[in-house]
């Protein structure tokens, strides 16, 4: 999905307010794909988040049996 992959582009540019946006636009496209996890992870990552979050995000992942894209 385009959003998604644009959401990539702005996290590896260190944008994370242009990776919000497009979050938030690939959550209201498909609030179903599991993948909303990889990128909520990456961001909270980037933005700098402590490790109490980001465990909890990886235990979401791991619950939706997904790894693909995730940098652990």
């Amino acid at each position: 999905m385009i959003i998604y992959r644009l959401a990539e582009v702005a996290i590896k540019m260190g944008n994370c307010e242009e990776a919000r946006d497009y979050y938030q636009e690939f959550v209201e496209i498909a609030p179903h794909d599991n993948l909303k996890y990889v990128l909520r992870y990456e961001i909270s990552k980037a933005e700098g988040a402590d490790l109490q979050t980001l465990i909890g995000i990886l235990e979401r992942i791991k619950r939706a049996g997904i790894f693909r894209g995730v940098g652990i």
